[in-house]
């Protein structure tokens, strides 16, 4: 009997610990919708949780949600990256 995608993100996140979508989803192989379908299930049934949300990569200005093992209060989201912030950290980049 193959284990559902929910038993495989429950499986990680026990061995591995807190960690983003994205990298779930590399992790157990499946489709990142899949992944995100499947961890609305578990967040509604209070077994994860979103920790923390990760800095945003490059200039995306979205803070990513990290997913932890637990039935506690999710984190606050963080603030959007305005445009003339993510402008600001793009032309350091550049330098």
């Amino acid at each position: 009997m193959k284990p559902t995608i929910k038993t495989d993100i429950m499986n990680h996140l026990i061995s591995h610990g807190p960690q983003k979508a994205e990298v779930i989803t590399r992790s157990i192989g499946c489709t990142r919708s899949a992944t995100t379908k499947a961890l609305r299930v578990l967040r509604d049934a209070c077994m994860i949780y979103v920790s923390d949300y990760e800095e945003p990569a490059e200039s995306s200005g979205q803070h990513a949600p990290v997913y932890a093992v637990g039935c506690r209060e999710d984190a606050e989201p963080k603030a959007v990256l305005t445009s003339a912030e993510r402008s600001r950290r793009y032309r350091e980049k550049r330098q």
